[in-house]
């Protein structure tokens, strides 16, 4: 054993009161720390969980629940090893041991060095099933890892095949057909297809901006600096530079929020979110429609929401919504492009900041995204 006698520490479960006080004075005499005497099952499991032996000496046949249902509660709550107590050895009660996670068994009464071998046996097969559960923890990790990984080469791929691709192609057809009928079309129908060109060419700088952010985010670079940051002001200025937008689809936009509320965040992130989030309200909104943008305190943090009267979501689309392997770019009530990142992005940087992000909505009925950030008076 890699501990001596008097560091390991014993719990006895026996109901015989003759042999638990046989089995005390062993344990004693070994050297063994006892911390206690249970008499029935549930008494085992309570003092298991409150004293966290390091093994516990079990009757199998206990008053008020069986020793091997004891066990197993034991096993989950404190991970104590634990020897069986029996006076007949059998194969049945070796395999439903075996089957429970017991370490070890005893035929009762065991001698001195019965016990001092069972401990031994407990304890090192207790440790080795603790490093088989560890690793078996880590490779789940890691395949979860890899999984992402995989996730995020292949959206990767879609959007240079797809989002990258059909935009440059817009751009390319789009200007080359004006360069070779510069002479013949009209203003009108020149500046029907610059417009196009500014819309195709702005969508296109968005997504760039969102895969650089993103990759930085993947690789680690991202320089991160939160600071006290004043909410109304940070929302206010995206609230500024998507108004035209919302005045497009004549969108009602709403700012409730008070002047004095404080979060500590990073700026470019704060701004990021708020951006996303708002776009993406004009975004699936129909004309007419409003946006809303407020905040309350609560025990030191801020709960920012943007709601809109959209078209809203179906429960598999919010159980999908901020998934990196399941987003897909929707066209806006307009026919507005995405690019799929948007919320994956939201959720990071959100998570990044030591905060939280939700959804409540339904179809035809409008969206509610809720994130929480930390306040400077936060811990």
């Amino acid at each position: 054993m890699d501990r001596p006698p008097e560091k390991i520490k014993i719990l006895i479960a026996e109901d015989d009161f003759l042999i638990a006080e046989e089995i005390s004075r062993i344990v004693k005499k070994i050297g063994y720390h006892l911390i206690g005497t249970a008499s029935n099952g549930l008494k085992a499991v309570e003092m298991a969980l409150k004293l966290k032996p390091d093994v516990v000496l079990m009757d199998i046949k206990m008053p008020k629940l069986d020793g091997l249902d004891a066990a197993k509660q034991i096993i989950d709550g404190c991970a104590a090893a634990i020897i069986i107590l029996t006076a007949h050895e059998s194969h049945d009660l070796i395999e439903k041991a075996g089957e429970s996670g017991i370490a070890a068994y005893l035929t009762k009464p065991p001698k001195p060095e019965e016990i001092e071998r069972a401990v031994y046996i407990a304890l090192t097969r207790h440790r080795d099933l603790v490093k088989s559960q560890q690793l078996i923890k880590e490779l789940e990790e890691h395949k979860q890892q890899l999984k992402e990984l995989n996730a995020t080469k292949d959206k990767f791929f879609s959007i240079i095949a797809h989002d990258l691709r059909n935009p440059v192609s817009a751009l390319f057809n789009f200007s080359e057909f004006l360069e070779s009928n510069i002479n013949t079309i009209s203003p009108d129908e020149f500046q029907q297809y610059l417009s196009i060109i500014h819309t195709t060419a702005k969508g296109l700088f968005d997504l760039l901006e969102e895969l650089l952010l993103w990759a930085n985010l993947q690789s680690n670079h991202y320089e991160f600096k939160p600071t006290n940051l004043q909410l109304f002001e940070e929302a206010n200025s995206v609230v500024g530079l998507l108004s035209a937008n919302a005045a497009r689809k004549n969108i009602q936009m709403e700012t409730n929020i008070d002047h004095k509320t404080l979060v500590y965040a990073d700026h470019n992130m704060l701004h990021t979110i708020l951006r996303n989030l708002l776009t993406n309200a004009i975004k699936y909104t129909p004309t007419n429609g409003l946006v809303k943008i407020y905040s309350q305190i609560d025990d030191n943090k801020a709960y920012i929401t943007v709601s809109d009267t959209g078209i809203g979501l179906t429960k598999e689309n919010i159980e999908n919504l901020f998934r990196i392997d399941q987003q897909s770019s929707t066209p806006g009530t307009d026919g507005e492009p995405g690019t799929g990142l948007g919320l994956v992005l939201c959720k990071e940087m959100v998570e990044r900041n030591n905060g939280n992000i939700s959804v409540e909505s339904e179809p035809d009925k409008g969206s509610s995204f809720t994130f929480i950030l930390p306040t400077p008076t936060s811990e």
